[in-house]
């Protein structure tokens, strides 16, 4: 894991504080992870377009739609690759797995910390 280690050297690097590499590296897992996601879709969609370009007998579109699966794989193989290293670099600075959080809690948690500010400022 000579690479897990590159990365939490050069994010803890000129005594970075730890809250900002764990929080580096959540970006990051969060970020990958979406790249994974969005690259799923993608590969689907052309999967669809291409059983429709069979239908069609159009070679070409398949051939073009072949080309742009091999592309999005390659992609999804290292983002898959950067995301499993950030999931390891996230554990061993913070000592716990990454999760992705739920939209819901975090939208939840947002509206309440934003209540709370202007309350405090309105007080003060």
């Amino acid at each position: 894991m000579e690479n897990l280690k590159e990365l939490v050297n050069l994010l803890s690097h000129k005594n970075t504080p730890e809250w900002v590499v764990s929080q580096t590296l959540r970006n990051l897992c969060y970020s990958s992870q979406n790249d994974i996601n969005f690259q799923n879709v993608a590969i689907g969609d052309l999967g669809r377009d291409a059983e429709q370009a069979i239908k069609e007998d159009n070679e070409y579109k398949l051939l073009r739609l072949q080309e742009q699966t091999m592309y999005r794989e390659a992609q999804l193989e290292v983002f898959e690759e950067v995301h499993a290293l950030a999931k390891a670099a996230f554990k061993e600075v913070t000592g716990s797995e990454w999760k992705p959080a739920s939209k819901k809690s975090l939208t939840n948690k947002n509206k309440t910390a934003t209540r709370e500010f202007w309350k405090k400022r309105n007080v003060g």
